[in-house]
């Protein structure tokens, strides 16, 4: 049996508006050929990292706290001892 098509009047011609295709990746960037758990252990570490940054903002803010409650403590002491 005989499969050229190219003399079947029935075969229909394929028309490029109507295939579906997939964007070409940009040769420029790999793929990512990383394991599930290689993915899993880069997004482990990134929000350890995040965390980090997080817990020394929150430090930072404490002693600044603090730092900013001693300056109050004293002004309010320097300041009751002049009024007697």
């Amino acid at each position: 049996m005989d499969h050229d098509l190219r003399h079947d009047p029935d075969a229909h011609a394929i028309d490029a508006r109507n295939l579906r295709t997939v964007p070409f990746r940009d040769p420029r960037y790999a793929a990512d050929c990383r394991t599930a758990d290689d993915k899993m252990r880069a997004e482990f570490v990134r929000l350890v990292d995040a965390l980090q940054a997080l817990r020394l903002q929150f430090d930072v803010l404490i002693e600044e706290q603090a730092r900013t409650i001693t300056a109050l403590e004293a002004y309010i002491h320097d300041h009751s001892e002049a009024e007697e």
